[in-house]
């Protein structure tokens, strides 16, 4: 058999079509799937502000956070003016070290009884 003979019989049947009803369950089914897979148009704004409140927060946390660090930092003016007589009394005495020892660990106390006091507060 050469290829002309099958080519006439292949020519002679044609392929059956789709149901005609195919169209309108293929279009339903879809249209039911994608209902429910649609959130409403309001819960993409609710995210989109409930993202933008968080962002704000942390922006807020980290700026109340700087604030407490910098004033917990700050060494205070009895601290100042004895790291200056500090400065100006080493020369390398033992007096002068056991001087400034005594003077840092005073400043840590104060700076630990803020902390405490700051956290009463909240």
């Amino acid at each position: 058999m050469t290829d002309d003979p099958i080519e006439g019989q292949l020519q002679r049947y044609r392929p059956a079509g789709p149901p005609v009803d195919l169209r309108a369950r293929v279009l339903a089914a879809a249209g039911a799937e994608a209902r429910r897979a649609t959130a409403p148009a309001w819960m993409a704004w609710a995210a989109a502000a409930v993202a933008a409140l968080c962002v704000a927060a942390a922006a807020w946390f980290t700026i109340e956070t700087n604030r407490l660090d910098a004033r917990l930092a700050e060494p205070s003016p009895a601290a100042r003016a004895a790291t200056e007589d500090t400065l100006r009394l080493l020369d390398g005495s033992p007096e002068a070290r056991a001087y400034l020892r005594a003077v840092l660990e005073q400043e840590r106390r104060e700076a630990d009884a803020r902390l405490r006091q700051l956290e009463g507060l909240q």
